[in-house]
């Protein structure tokens, strides 16, 4: 009991560092394409 009780802890502990670093990423991805957006799209806008 106190093996899979250890072993289920460790597992959620893993799966919310997966969905931390999934978070991170997406957030990363986010920004970069809104740098893109914006210094590719906006000059032309702004002029």
């Amino acid at each position: 009991m106190p093996v899979s009780a250890t072993a289920a802890a460790m597992e959620a502990q893993v799966l919310r560092a997966d969905a931390s670093r999934l978070s991170v990423t997406v957030a990363d991805n986010y920004c970069y394409v809104a740098h893109v957006v914006y210094f590719h799209y906006t000059p032309e806008q702004l002029d």
